[in-house]
């Protein structure tokens, strides 16, 4: 028997009518505190319904005196906030003292808070110094802002200072203008575990920050951080005696999931007009091939995607290259279309990459029919000899969101990956292949 989740306001109308007493309240204050602090508790984890709204828990610690001295006497009910204005620091700074010395979630959306070049607003710098205070506690923080209000609110309480606690951070524009760089940051590698930012970018102290980063999500952003030579940071660049021969370590060795959405790939850039061809440096994975095993790729089409220069298939080939380099042992292609399935055949075809340890590969609401269509160009036999070398250790594919049939039609006639054992679609096994 399914349980709906509790409603707040049925609670609250749960609760004795009519004009508060003594005698109601009584029965109010009948539950043991062992009982509140489990309620308290489970509405303490919930957000409020929407902006402006009353946190459940501030709700509930106003019920009765002795709710709010059970509430306020546990420090465990505000350790995690959100934040929808500046407008007053004081408050803040009341409910930051609330969890004394526990560490801290902090969220805060602010979409709708414009400045201009110049402004001072001081309830919001107070605000920011309560933030700021509280820095050695903060344990995960989420800024959803406006570019400008992102840079000022990240460089008033959080650039070039030390993050001692922060284990993640979550970054994002809510304008669709061009990319800013915030920071620079000094995580501290031995803490900081997962980062995700969208339609910005940040900078670091140095790479060696991000040495600890286990969980990477980019969506709308840049994939400099990929490529160890990219990596934006204000140390000098480390001198090798060959440039183009000694790649340079990889700073985020134990990144072991990535998760990129609608990534803002680069053309392949032509030779310069009128000079010498200069050879780029070669690319210098920023991650250990043997450590990153999963990569989620979502939205990833050439038509999405704003360039300044014309772009090409080719620039998704060199993609699915970087992305071939580690031993993966699962792929997810969400949204994936148009020239970049082509890119996604030029890197299998042309550049030869290969996929050697992937065990599951999941398509979501990808074209598989142009997949399939694509041994019409080369011819069958080569078709299959391509997918069965591409992905030798494949043994389960997941589909959703798409036509199953024009895979599983070859997959009834031709074998293609001897490790395969059953394709699924929607969660409805269609094929079981040489094991029940």
């Amino acid at each position: 028997m399914s349980h709906s989740p509790l409603d707040l306001k049925v609670f609250i109308r749960a609760m004795p009518g009519g004009p508060i007493s003594p005698t109601s309240l009584c029965f109010i204050d009948m539950l043991p505190t062992e009982i509140l602090c489990m309620i308290f508790d489970y509405f303490s984890h919930l957000t409020s319904s929407g902006r402006g709204q009353i946190p459940p828990i501030v709700l509930l610690s106003h019920i009765s005196r002795h709710w709010r001295h059970v509430a306020l006497g546990a420090p465990n009910l505000w350790d995690r906030l959100d934040i929808y204005n500046f407008r007053q620091p004081q408050v803040l700074r009341d409910f930051l003292s609330r969890s004394h010395n526990r560490s801290l979630i902090i969220r805060i959306d602010i979409p709708q808070t414009v400045f201009w070049s110049g402004d001072d607003i001081p309830e919001f710098d107070d605000s920011c110094r309560a933030l700021v205070e509280q820095l050695p506690r903060i344990r995960s923080l989420s800024i959803t802002a406006r570019n400008l209000t992102l840079r000022k609110l990240t460089d008033k309480v959080m650039v070039g200072v030390a993050l001692p606690h922060l284990q993640h951070l979550e970054l994002v524009s809510c304008v669709d203008s061009a990319v800013m760089t915030m920071g620079p940051f000094r995580f501290d590698p031995r803490v900081f575990t997962s980062l995700r930012v969208e339609h910005t970018a940040i900078q670091v102290k140095d790479g060696r920050c991000l040495s600890g980063l286990q969980n990477l999500v980019y969506s709308n952003a840049p994939l400099s951080y990929l490529n160890e030579r990219q990596i934006p940071s204000i140390a000098y660049p480390a001198v090798h005696a060959n440039w183009y021969t000694d790649l340079p370590p990889p700073s985020l060795h134990g990144l072991a999931d990535l998760r990129i959405h609608a990534p803002l790939l680069h053309p392949v850039p032509g030779p310069p007009p009128n000079n010498p061809v200069i050879p780029p440096p070669p690319f210098a994975p920023s991650f250990r091939t043997n450590v990153l095993q999963c990569v989620t790729l979502s939205s990833l089409s050439l038509s999405k995607m704003a360039y300044r220069a014309p772009a090409n298939s080719d620039a998704i080939a060199r993609f699915f290259h970087i992305i071939s380099m580690a031993e993966l042992t699962e792929l997810h292609l969400i949204d994936v279309r148009d020239q970049a399935i082509e890119g996604f055949l030029w890197a299998l075809n042309v550049h030869h990459c290969r996929f050697p340890t992937l065990r599951v590969l999941k398509l979501t609401d990808v074209p598989v029919e142009d997949i399939v269509q694509f041994r019409e160009v080369i011819g069958l036999e080569n078709f299959i000899d391509l997918f069965a070398n591409a992905f030798p250790s494949l043994s389960e594919v997941h589909l959703a969101k798409l036509d199953p049939s024009p895979l599983v039609e070859m997959l009834n006639h031709f074998i293609i990956w001897p490790m395969l054992r059953q394709v699924v679609h929607d969660g409805e096994i269609l094929l079981s292949v040489g094991f029940p």
